[in-house]
């Protein structure tokens, strides 16, 4: 008795430093992640022949997030290829949820904040450049927020805390926007989708929807 006793506080100490050292690497990740995503690095020549930067801003940081979290992925092997399977997006019970769930996203906003209705935006860029906008906040901005947000902050950790990891990755997404009020919202509702599908598309897929969406109509306050 006594030796399995010595045993199983052996492993429940290797346990433990186990989780230590994942829970350090985890956040090694996320805070390497955020400082790509966040640092100021010089408009590269070819996106100046491009656009001017008044029109998209902070592209290249978008592109090396995604970069560095494709490689992360690859190094890290098969373990989390699951999220990135296309099953659930061939199934029309999938864009039933994301319908309903940008739906009542729209409904908590107009119950809980400001927003009174919505209004058709006219943009003031022309067409080649608003196509250029649209490119990066339909396609880019939503491949890069959700790996992060909804992947490495929310199905990456484990599922005993991912209810936890929810609510933490919905207040850090609505800080990193202009108006945080609103915007987590949004955040719980594509965190639901995430945990709902275990699956990184969906949520990437609503939040293009959403994007798209208000790219053309402004909410009236």
């Amino acid at each position: 008795m006594n030796s399995e006793l010595l045993v199983s506080k052996k492993n429940n100490r290797m346990n433990k430093r186990g989780i230590i050292r994942k829970s350090f690497l985890f956040l090694f990740v996320s805070l390497l992640t955020f400082y790509i995503s966040n640092v100021e690095i010089p408009q590269l020549p070819f996106f100046k022949k491009i656009y001017p930067e008044f029109v998209v801003l902070n592209i290249e940081n978008s592109l090396l997030t995604i970069l560095f979290l494709s490689i992360l992925l690859i190094t890290i092997g098969k373990k989390y290829t699951y999220l990135f399977k296309f099953e659930p997006l061939k199934e029309g019970k999938t864009y039933i949820w994301i319908f309903i769930t940008i739906l009542l996203v729209y409904i908590m906003m107009f119950l809980f904040t400001d927003v009174s209705g919505l209004t058709f935006y006219s943009s003031p860029l022309n067409f080649s450049y608003f196509i250029l906008l649209l490119i990066r906040v339909v396609i880019i901005v939503p491949i890069e927020e959700e790996i992060v947000y909804r992947g490495l902050l929310l199905l990456v950790p484990s599922n005993k805390i991912k209810y936890l990891m929810l609510i933490v990755s919905s207040f850090i997404f609505a800080l990193i926007h202009d108006d945080p009020y609103k915007i987590i919202w949004l955040s719980l509702g594509l965190g639901i989708l995430g945990i709902r599908f275990n699956n990184i598309w969906i949520p990437i897929i609503a939040h293009s929807i959403w994007n798209l969406f208000v790219s053309f109509f402004a909410f009236k306050v």
